[in-house]
Protein backbone atom coordinates (compact mmCIF):
# COMPACT_ATOMS: atom_id res chain seq x y z
CA UNK A 1 0.00 0.00 0.00
CA UNK A 2 1.25 3.35 -0.88
CA UNK A 3 0.83 6.57 1.53
CA UNK A 4 1.76 9.45 1.99
CA UNK A 5 1.78 12.90 4.17
CA UNK A 6 2.47 15.43 1.96
CA UNK A 7 0.01 18.83 2.45
CA UNK A 8 -2.37 19.06 -1.03
CA UNK A 9 -3.05 22.16 -2.11
CA UNK A 10 -6.98 21.66 -3.74
CA UNK A 11 -10.74 23.85 -3.80
CA UNK A 12 -13.32 21.84 -2.01
CA UNK A 13 -16.10 21.67 -3.98
CA UNK A 14 -18.99 23.56 -2.87
CA UNK A 15 -21.63 21.36 -2.61
CA UNK A 16 -20.66 17.60 -0.48
CA UNK A 17 -21.77 14.19 -1.82
CA UNK A 18 -22.33 12.66 2.08
CA UNK A 19 -21.30 8.69 1.60
CA UNK A 20 -22.87 6.24 4.45
CA UNK A 21 -21.66 3.14 4.17
CA UNK A 22 -25.25 1.56 5.54
CA UNK A 23 -26.67 3.06 3.02
CA UNK A 24 -24.55 0.92 0.48
CA UNK A 25 -24.86 -1.71 3.06
CA UNK A 26 -28.71 -1.45 2.29
CA UNK A 27 -28.17 -2.11 -1.70
CA UNK A 28 -26.05 -4.67 -0.92
CA UNK A 29 -27.82 -6.93 1.26
CA UNK A 30 -30.71 -6.77 -1.77
CA UNK A 31 -28.33 -9.31 -3.77
CA UNK A 32 -28.61 -12.51 -4.13
CA UNK A 33 -26.35 -14.89 -2.76
CA UNK A 34 -25.48 -17.38 -5.26
CA UNK A 35 -23.47 -19.94 -3.21
CA UNK A 36 -24.71 -23.40 -1.75
CA UNK A 37 -26.06 -23.82 1.81
CA UNK A 38 -23.38 -26.40 2.41
CA UNK A 39 -19.70 -25.21 3.93
CA UNK A 40 -21.30 -21.68 4.25
CA UNK A 41 -19.03 -19.89 7.46
CA UNK A 42 -19.89 -16.09 6.26
CA UNK A 43 -23.74 -15.89 6.14
CA UNK A 44 -24.13 -12.61 4.82
CA UNK A 45 -22.85 -11.49 1.72
CA UNK A 46 -23.65 -7.88 2.30
CA UNK A 47 -21.18 -7.32 4.98
CA UNK A 48 -17.87 -8.67 3.00
CA UNK A 49 -19.29 -7.26 0.10
CA UNK A 50 -19.09 -3.75 1.74
CA UNK A 51 -15.55 -4.91 3.42
CA UNK A 52 -14.21 -5.32 0.08
CA UNK A 53 -15.15 -1.85 -0.96
CA UNK A 54 -14.16 -0.21 2.02
CA UNK A 55 -10.39 -1.68 1.72
CA UNK A 56 -10.29 -0.97 -2.24
CA UNK A 57 -11.05 2.85 -0.88
CA UNK A 58 -8.36 2.22 1.05
CA UNK A 59 -5.88 1.24 -1.46
CA UNK A 60 -5.53 -2.46 -1.06
CA UNK A 61 -6.50 -4.24 -4.94
CA UNK A 62 -5.16 -8.01 -4.40
CA UNK A 63 -7.10 -10.87 -2.50
CA UNK A 64 -4.29 -10.93 0.19
CA UNK A 65 -4.01 -7.47 0.42
CA UNK A 66 -8.13 -7.27 1.12
CA UNK A 67 -7.81 -10.29 3.86
CA UNK A 68 -4.65 -7.85 5.58
CA UNK A 69 -6.85 -4.95 5.61
CA UNK A 70 -9.83 -6.61 6.76
CA UNK A 71 -7.85 -8.98 9.23
CA UNK A 72 -6.50 -5.73 10.93
CA UNK A 73 -9.18 -4.40 11.65
CA UNK A 74 -11.67 -6.89 11.92
CA UNK A 75 -12.84 -5.71 15.90
CA UNK A 76 -14.18 -2.39 15.09
CA UNK A 77 -15.51 -4.11 11.51
CA UNK A 78 -17.21 -7.19 13.57
CA UNK A 79 -18.47 -4.44 16.04
CA UNK A 80 -19.88 -1.75 13.46
CA UNK A 81 -21.52 -4.74 11.09
CA UNK A 82 -22.77 -6.78 13.94
CA UNK A 83 -20.73 -10.08 12.80
CA UNK A 84 -21.28 -13.53 14.58
CA UNK A 85 -18.12 -15.01 13.52
CA UNK A 86 -14.31 -13.80 15.04
CA UNK A 87 -12.34 -13.83 12.14
CA UNK A 88 -12.22 -12.21 8.84
CA UNK A 89 -12.12 -14.48 5.65
CA UNK A 90 -9.03 -16.07 3.91
CA UNK A 91 -7.82 -14.56 0.68
CA UNK A 92 -9.05 -18.00 -0.91
CA UNK A 93 -12.42 -17.06 0.35
CA UNK A 94 -12.42 -13.45 -1.38
CA UNK A 95 -11.50 -14.80 -4.44
CA UNK A 96 -14.35 -17.74 -4.45
CA UNK A 97 -16.55 -14.77 -3.80
CA UNK A 98 -16.04 -12.83 -6.99
CA UNK A 99 -15.85 -16.09 -8.80
CA UNK A 100 -19.47 -18.22 -7.61
CA UNK A 101 -21.39 -15.92 -5.01
CA UNK A 102 -22.34 -12.76 -6.88
CA UNK A 103 -23.94 -12.03 -9.54
CA UNK A 104 -21.38 -9.31 -11.74
CA UNK A 105 -23.98 -7.82 -14.16
CA UNK A 106 -26.86 -7.68 -11.44
CA UNK A 107 -24.20 -6.03 -9.06
CA UNK A 108 -23.34 -3.30 -11.78
CA UNK A 109 -27.08 -2.28 -12.53
CA UNK A 110 -27.28 -1.82 -8.32
CA UNK A 111 -24.26 0.39 -8.18
CA UNK A 112 -25.46 2.69 -11.30
CA UNK A 113 -28.63 2.59 -9.95
CA UNK A 114 -26.83 3.81 -6.38
CA UNK A 115 -25.42 6.68 -8.17
CA UNK A 116 -28.13 7.42 -10.13
CA UNK A 117 -30.10 8.33 -6.99
CA UNK A 118 -27.22 9.37 -5.15
CA UNK A 119 -25.71 12.22 -7.60
CA UNK A 120 -27.88 13.05 -10.64
CA UNK A 121 -30.03 15.61 -10.69
CA UNK A 122 -34.23 14.80 -11.85
CA UNK A 123 -34.22 13.60 -15.16
CA UNK A 124 -35.83 16.51 -16.53
CA UNK A 125 -35.08 15.31 -20.54
CA UNK A 126 -34.66 18.78 -21.46
CA UNK A 127 -32.48 18.72 -24.83
CA UNK A 128 -28.75 17.76 -23.66
CA UNK A 129 -28.88 18.39 -20.37
CA UNK A 130 -26.62 15.35 -19.64
CA UNK A 131 -23.20 14.15 -21.47
CA UNK A 132 -22.83 11.13 -21.48
CA UNK A 133 -19.53 9.26 -22.82
CA UNK A 134 -19.41 6.06 -23.84
CA UNK A 135 -16.41 3.29 -24.66
CA UNK A 136 -14.75 0.06 -24.14
CA UNK A 137 -11.86 -1.24 -21.96
CA UNK A 138 -10.28 -4.35 -22.22
CA UNK A 139 -9.54 -5.86 -18.77
CA UNK A 140 -5.87 -7.74 -20.19
CA UNK A 141 -5.02 -10.24 -17.25
CA UNK A 142 -8.75 -11.30 -17.24
CA UNK A 143 -8.51 -14.33 -19.16
CA UNK A 144 -11.92 -16.36 -18.77
CA UNK A 145 -10.76 -20.16 -18.87
CA UNK A 146 -13.64 -21.02 -21.95
CA UNK A 147 -11.69 -18.23 -24.03
CA UNK A 148 -8.61 -16.88 -25.59
CA UNK A 149 -9.31 -13.10 -25.45
CA UNK A 150 -9.29 -11.13 -22.54
CA UNK A 151 -12.60 -9.68 -20.49
CA UNK A 152 -14.01 -6.78 -22.94
CA UNK A 153 -16.93 -4.26 -20.85
CA UNK A 154 -18.34 -1.12 -22.63
CA UNK A 155 -19.36 1.45 -20.25
CA UNK A 156 -21.37 4.90 -20.19
CA UNK A 157 -19.72 7.26 -18.21
CA UNK A 158 -21.23 10.56 -16.90
CA UNK A 159 -17.54 12.97 -16.38
CA UNK A 160 -19.83 16.01 -14.88
CA UNK A 161 -20.21 13.82 -11.73
CA UNK A 162 -17.73 10.90 -12.34
CA UNK A 163 -20.01 7.92 -12.28
CA UNK A 164 -21.28 4.89 -14.61
CA UNK A 165 -24.68 4.67 -15.61
CA UNK A 166 -24.21 1.44 -17.31
CA UNK A 167 -21.76 -1.58 -18.09
CA UNK A 168 -22.43 -4.60 -20.11
CA UNK A 169 -19.84 -7.10 -21.57
CA UNK A 170 -18.71 -6.99 -25.33
CA UNK A 171 -19.24 -11.09 -25.85
CA UNK A 172 -15.99 -12.68 -28.26
CA UNK A 173 -17.99 -12.80 -31.11
CA UNK A 174 -18.90 -9.36 -30.83
CA UNK A 175 -16.88 -5.44 -30.79
CA UNK A 176 -17.82 -2.78 -29.38
CA UNK A 177 -20.54 -1.40 -32.41
CA UNK A 178 -22.88 -4.01 -32.23
CA UNK A 179 -23.00 -3.83 -27.90
CA UNK A 180 -23.38 -0.41 -28.30
CA UNK A 181 -27.32 -1.06 -29.10
CA UNK A 182 -27.37 -3.71 -25.94
CA UNK A 183 -25.87 -0.44 -23.75
CA UNK A 184 -28.37 2.39 -25.20
CA UNK A 185 -31.21 0.17 -24.09
CA UNK A 186 -30.25 0.32 -20.16
CA UNK A 187 -30.56 4.46 -20.48
CA UNK A 188 -33.42 6.36 -20.86
CA UNK A 189 -31.48 8.81 -23.78
CA UNK A 190 -33.96 11.80 -23.63
CA UNK A 191 -32.16 14.65 -22.43
CA UNK A 192 -28.85 12.69 -23.10
CA UNK A 193 -25.75 13.98 -25.44
CA UNK A 194 -23.99 10.36 -26.22
CA UNK A 195 -20.22 11.09 -26.84
CA UNK A 196 -17.90 8.18 -28.95
CA UNK A 197 -14.95 8.06 -30.64
CA UNK A 198 -14.80 7.13 -34.37
CA UNK A 199 -15.61 3.81 -33.69
CA UNK A 200 -19.00 4.74 -32.81
CA UNK A 201 -19.61 7.17 -35.48
CA UNK A 202 -22.17 4.62 -37.75
CA UNK A 203 -25.56 5.79 -39.03
CA UNK A 204 -27.67 3.19 -37.30
CA UNK A 205 -26.21 4.55 -33.96
CA UNK A 206 -27.15 7.97 -34.67
CA UNK A 207 -30.26 7.19 -35.96
CA UNK A 208 -31.14 5.04 -32.50
CA UNK A 209 -29.89 8.04 -30.39
CA UNK A 210 -32.13 10.32 -32.05
CA UNK A 211 -35.38 8.38 -32.22
CA UNK A 212 -35.01 7.56 -28.18
CA UNK A 213 -34.93 11.55 -27.82
CA UNK A 214 -30.93 11.66 -27.31
CA UNK A 215 -28.37 13.71 -29.67
CA UNK A 216 -24.71 12.55 -30.48
CA UNK A 217 -21.51 13.80 -30.62
CA UNK A 218 -18.72 11.56 -32.71
CA UNK A 219 -15.61 12.22 -34.41
CA UNK A 220 -14.75 11.41 -37.03
CA UNK A 221 -11.74 9.13 -38.38
CA UNK A 222 -10.52 7.10 -41.59
CA UNK A 223 -13.22 4.52 -40.57
CA UNK A 224 -15.67 6.99 -42.75
CA UNK A 225 -13.11 8.16 -45.48
CA UNK A 226 -15.82 9.58 -47.72
CA UNK A 227 -17.42 11.99 -44.72
CA UNK A 228 -13.93 12.53 -43.36
CA UNK A 229 -13.36 13.92 -46.67
CA UNK A 230 -16.17 15.71 -47.26
CA UNK A 231 -15.38 17.51 -43.54
CA UNK A 232 -11.96 18.36 -44.46
CA UNK A 233 -12.83 19.81 -47.85
CA UNK A 234 -15.29 22.20 -46.46
CA UNK A 235 -13.79 23.41 -43.81
CA UNK A 236 -10.62 23.98 -46.50
CA UNK A 237 -12.39 25.42 -49.33
CA UNK A 238 -14.63 27.95 -47.08
CA UNK A 239 -11.62 29.24 -45.17
CA UNK A 240 -10.07 30.23 -48.73
CA UNK A 241 -13.41 31.63 -49.68
CA UNK A 242 -13.27 33.99 -46.74
CA UNK A 243 -10.32 34.95 -46.89
CA UNK A 244 -10.23 35.97 -50.16
CA UNK A 245 -13.61 38.06 -49.72
CA UNK A 246 -15.33 35.41 -51.66
CA UNK A 247 -18.62 35.57 -49.64
CA UNK A 248 -20.08 34.58 -46.35
CA UNK A 249 -19.85 31.48 -44.78
CA UNK A 250 -21.00 30.64 -40.97
CA UNK A 251 -17.82 29.54 -39.19
CA UNK A 252 -18.68 29.62 -36.06
CA UNK A 253 -14.74 29.67 -33.82
CA UNK A 254 -14.07 29.39 -30.00
CA UNK A 255 -10.66 29.59 -29.25
CA UNK A 256 -9.27 28.55 -25.53
CA UNK A 257 -5.79 29.07 -24.39
CA UNK A 258 -4.25 27.00 -20.80
CA UNK A 259 -1.11 26.80 -19.50
CA UNK A 260 -0.35 23.29 -17.18
CA UNK A 261 2.45 21.91 -15.84
CA UNK A 262 4.99 23.92 -18.07
CA UNK A 263 3.31 23.65 -21.60
CA UNK A 264 0.99 26.19 -23.29
CA UNK A 265 -2.18 24.45 -25.18
CA UNK A 266 -4.11 26.17 -27.18
CA UNK A 267 -7.25 24.64 -28.96
CA UNK A 268 -9.60 25.89 -31.54
CA UNK A 269 -12.75 24.52 -32.67
CA UNK A 270 -14.40 25.67 -35.31
CA UNK A 271 -18.02 24.70 -36.66
CA UNK A 272 -20.07 24.58 -39.71
CA UNK A 273 -24.07 23.92 -40.79
CA UNK A 274 -22.72 23.66 -44.47
CA UNK A 275 -23.10 19.92 -45.15
CA UNK A 276 -26.24 19.64 -43.11
CA UNK A 277 -28.49 19.51 -46.23
CA UNK A 278 -26.60 17.00 -48.29
CA UNK A 279 -23.60 14.90 -45.93
CA UNK A 280 -25.26 11.03 -45.56
CA UNK A 281 -25.59 11.47 -41.96
CA UNK A 282 -28.74 11.23 -40.14
CA UNK A 283 -29.85 14.15 -38.17
CA UNK A 284 -27.25 15.92 -38.68
CA UNK A 285 -26.99 19.49 -36.60
CA UNK A 286 -23.12 20.35 -37.33
CA UNK A 287 -19.78 19.21 -38.50
CA UNK A 288 -16.94 20.67 -36.95
CA UNK A 289 -12.92 20.81 -37.07
CA UNK A 290 -10.72 20.47 -33.54
CA UNK A 291 -7.10 22.28 -34.03
CA UNK A 292 -4.68 21.67 -30.68
CA UNK A 293 -1.38 22.67 -30.63
CA UNK A 294 0.52 22.33 -27.72
CA UNK A 295 3.91 24.19 -26.86
CA UNK A 296 6.35 22.51 -24.08
CA UNK A 297 8.84 23.64 -21.94
CA UNK A 298 11.67 22.84 -24.36
CA UNK A 299 10.42 24.32 -27.16
CA UNK A 300 9.03 21.89 -28.86
CA UNK A 301 5.40 22.15 -30.59
CA UNK A 302 2.65 19.59 -31.20
CA UNK A 303 -0.08 20.45 -33.90
CA UNK A 304 -2.75 17.79 -34.32
CA UNK A 305 -6.17 18.51 -36.07
CA UNK A 306 -9.41 16.36 -35.96
CA UNK A 307 -13.10 16.45 -37.07
CA UNK A 308 -16.51 15.58 -35.96
CA UNK A 309 -20.51 16.20 -36.16
CA UNK A 310 -23.16 16.42 -33.89
CA UNK A 311 -26.81 16.60 -34.14
CA UNK A 312 -27.03 19.29 -31.91
CA UNK A 313 -28.30 22.43 -33.84
CA UNK A 314 -26.29 25.46 -32.97
CA UNK A 315 -28.94 27.23 -31.37
CA UNK A 316 -28.42 24.67 -28.91
CA UNK A 317 -24.89 23.80 -28.84
CA UNK A 318 -22.73 27.03 -30.09
CA UNK A 319 -18.78 26.74 -30.61
CA UNK A 320 -18.10 27.50 -27.30
CA UNK A 321 -19.97 24.68 -26.15
CA UNK A 322 -19.28 22.06 -28.80
CA UNK A 323 -15.43 22.90 -27.52
CA UNK A 324 -16.41 22.08 -23.98
CA UNK A 325 -18.08 18.62 -24.92
CA UNK A 326 -14.94 17.13 -26.78
CA UNK A 327 -13.40 18.09 -23.94
CA UNK A 328 -16.08 16.62 -21.77
CA UNK A 329 -16.13 13.05 -23.69
CA UNK A 330 -12.62 12.46 -23.30
CA UNK A 331 -13.01 12.42 -19.10
CA UNK A 332 -13.72 8.61 -19.68
CA UNK A 333 -10.48 7.83 -20.57
CA UNK A 334 -9.20 10.61 -17.94
CA UNK A 335 -11.75 10.28 -15.11
CA UNK A 336 -12.65 6.33 -15.22
CA UNK A 337 -10.49 4.01 -17.21
CA UNK A 338 -7.10 5.70 -16.17
CA UNK A 339 -8.01 5.55 -12.26
CA UNK A 340 -9.15 2.05 -13.44
CA UNK A 341 -5.84 0.74 -14.72
CA UNK A 342 -3.39 3.01 -12.70
CA UNK A 343 -4.86 4.04 -9.20
CA UNK A 344 -6.76 0.55 -9.12
CA UNK A 345 -4.55 -1.25 -10.89
CA UNK A 346 -7.19 -3.58 -12.81
CA UNK A 347 -4.92 -4.60 -15.03
CA UNK A 348 -2.71 -6.70 -12.42
CA UNK A 349 -5.54 -8.47 -11.80
CA UNK A 350 -5.48 -11.99 -13.19
CA UNK A 351 -8.22 -14.44 -12.91
CA UNK A 352 -9.32 -17.29 -14.98
CA UNK A 353 -13.43 -16.14 -14.71
CA UNK A 354 -15.28 -13.78 -16.75
CA UNK A 355 -17.41 -13.04 -13.34
CA UNK A 356 -15.21 -12.17 -11.17
CA UNK A 357 -13.12 -9.27 -13.63
CA UNK A 358 -16.48 -8.06 -14.66
CA UNK A 359 -17.21 -7.71 -10.55
CA UNK A 360 -14.06 -6.47 -9.56
CA UNK A 361 -14.61 -3.51 -12.60
CA UNK A 362 -18.19 -2.88 -11.37
CA UNK A 363 -16.40 -2.59 -7.74
CA UNK A 364 -13.70 -0.05 -9.32
CA UNK A 365 -16.57 2.00 -10.45
CA UNK A 366 -18.06 2.45 -7.85
CA UNK A 367 -14.73 2.87 -6.11
CA UNK A 368 -14.26 5.74 -8.53
CA UNK A 369 -17.36 7.34 -8.38
CA UNK A 370 -17.49 7.30 -4.11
Amino acid sequence: MNYTTSTLDFTLPTTAFTFDPLSLYALLCQLPDRRGLRGRRYVKLAPMLLIYVLAKLCDADHPSQIADWAKYRAPELIAALKLTYPKMPHPTTWRFWLQKAVDAALFSQMVSQFFANALLPEPSHERASLVVAIDGKVMRHAIPADRTSALHLLAAYVPQYGCVLAQIEVESKQNEISATPKLLKLLDLRGMIITGDAMFTQRHLATKIVEAGGDYLFIVKGNQPQLRSDIEFLFAQEEQDYHAGAGANDFERDVRVDKVSGRLEERIITSSTMLNAYAPFPHLGQVFRVEREVRLADGRVRREVGYGLTSLPRTVADAGRLQRLVREHWGIENGLHYRRDCSLREDDCINGSANAGELIAAINNLVVGL
